[in-house]
């Protein structure tokens, strides 16, 4: 069990390196020891964050036999994995464009932009029908959002409220996801 955010991520970046040295060259024994290690991360909330973190900002790119592995890991917990996936893109996505306002801020701003390409391809790559709808879900929970919404029902606008998103850069998501 993680304690802490750094020991997930810290676990979690172990997992990435030992799993980028092998690459493709995992055999089936491996790939399955491989599978319950990323199940087990993403059965706790810290697990998945700090998993999702350290991939997103790792230069790990994923082979088929990776991509397979980690999509059933996914698979076995998709609401949990599904929703830090899809809050994972919104929070660089709204990392970014809060950094773009400060040009002393130009290098988190071009960091953010990637995590969230990242996290957005992963999405893609992985084409679990069940997180590209929480995506969508939250694109659309934007259009009714308001900030001054003390006690907004819908989970993405809680979300949202919770970072204190602003809707002016909520409404620049579908764009800039676009243009990933």
């Amino acid at each position: 069990m993680m304690s802490t955010i750094q020991q997930a991520v810290s676990e979690s970046t172990r997992l990435l390196s030992t799993w980028q040295e092998k690459a493709d060259r995992l055999d089936d024994k491996e790939r399955l020891a491989l599978e319950v290690q990323l199940k087990t991360l993403f059965s706790e909330e810290l697990g998945r964050r700090g998993f999702f973190a350290a991939y997103s900002t790792s230069d790990l790119q994923l082979t088929k036999a990776m991509q397979e592995t980690l999509k059933a890991a996914v698979l076995s917990n998709i609401d949990a994995v599904g929703d830090i996936m899809v809050k994972n893109v919104f929070m660089s996505g709204q990392s970014y464009l809060g950094s773009l306002a400060s040009l002393a801020h130009e290098g988190k701003a071009e960091a953010s932009k990637q995590t969230m390409i990242k996290s957005l391809d992963l999405i893609q790559r992985l084409g679990i029908d069940e997180i590209k709808n929480k995506l969508q879900d939250a694109l659309l929970a934007i259009h009714s959002y308001q900030d001054e919404n003390e006690n907004p029902q819908d989970k993405w606008q809680q979300f949202f409220k919770r970072w204190n998103y602003r809707r002016e850069n909520l409404e620049k998501m579908p764009d800039l996801l676009n243009e990933a």
